[in-house]
């Protein structure tokens, strides 16, 4: 399985999917002991890799999408065991599986995430909502309906006893009707320590919030999507105007990229002053631009602020890669 993947997915793999005490291994066993019978796993790594990542590229995109689906499984597992609560769901959904076992299998390339029972196989299929919490709304969404019992639409339309006024149905997915903000999401665990990657892979996925600080004298961009940071200073650097009034021809601005106080090597602060401090007496920092660039080029909404100093922005679709 693993020979040809990425080194750092390889790693990923080895402590946070094969340990039995992973909280993939932990969920796992905990439905297997809810269930009374025995939990298997079909995770074709290889394909689902090649899916979701570049065939060439950084390790960190392939590592973000092994991270992405290994907390789509723990969520499904999670949910699952939460529904055995209902006693009637829990019988139905035993009636379903095959063999006196319960085979989770995981494919990549559907139009959208969802679960779905194929010859007594449970078929997690992954799409691209993988890397946003849509995937996981849609799963909560789905396992309801894995322990529906047969034939019962049949009392749909029984006739009400006359003075007794009925209860407007529960909004599901598959009536169509829908609460307000989509899907009805149940209560979800904490993850645990030991199952979240380094910063580096586990914010490379939405949502990616951007805060800046704007003063007189500079302008400062934290957040925790690196590359978005990086092509705003690649940028500003690029078209930096350079102060000709200076013998060393400097830029007026200084664009320095800062490496986070995490210990992963993560760039997660853009500061931009005036290159020679002499000149802030004189020289103020202009944001226009760099608010510009965040809403028109990298397509972050606005998502907050105090009073015009601050400026919190937000994007929950993931980038396109490659």
């Amino acid at each position: 399985m693993a020979d040809a993947l990425p080194l750092k997915v390889r790693i990923l793999l080895r402590n946070s999917y094969d340990p039995p005490t992973s909280h993939l291994q932990q969920s796992r066993t905990n439905l297997s002991s809810s269930l009374g019978i025995p939990v298997s796993l079909t995770i074709p790594w290889k394909p689902l890799i090649q899916t979701f990542s570049p065939p060439t590229g950084p390790d960190v995109e392939a590592t973000a999408t092994a991270t992405s689906v290994l907390d789509l499984i723990i969520h499904t597992l999670v949910s699952i065991r939460d529904h055995l609560e209902d006693e009637e769901w829990g019988y139905a959904f035993l009636e379903k599986c095959a063999g006196g076992r319960l085979e989770l299998s995981v494919l990549a390339g559907d139009k959208q995430t969802g679960l779905e029972w194929v010859d007594g196989v449970l078929r997690l299929g992954v799409a691209n909502d993988v890397f946003s919490g849509e995937g996981a709304r849609r799963v909560s969404a789905c396992v309801r309906s894995l322990g529906e019992v047969e034939g019962g639409e049949e009392f749909e339309h029984v006739p009400p006893l006359a003075g007794c006024p009925i209860a407007p149905a529960a909004p599901t997915a598959s009536s169509g009707i829908l609460p307000p903000g989509g899907l009805p999401v149940g209560p979800e665990r904490m993850p645990a320590l030991q199952s979240l990657p380094p910063p580096s892979v586990l914010f490379s996925k939405p949502p990616y919030i951007l805060y800046i600080l704007i003063t007189r004298a500079s302008i400062s961009v934290n957040g925790n999507h690196e590359p978005s940071l990086r092509l705003l200073s690649e940028y500003l650097s690029k078209w930096a105007r350079p102060n000709t009034n200076d013998t060393r021809n400097p830029p007026f601005c200084k664009v320095e990229l800062r490496e986070s106080y995490l210990r992963d090597g993560v760039r997660d602060l853009l500061v931009l002053e005036p290159y020679d401090q002499r000149w802030a007496c004189w020289m103020d920092m202009r944001p226009a631009v760099a608010l510009a660039f965040v809403e028109g080029v990298l397509g972050y909404v606005r998502d907050g602020g105090e009073g015009g100093r601050v400026v919190v922005y937000r994007r929950e679709r993931a980038f396109v890669r490659g």
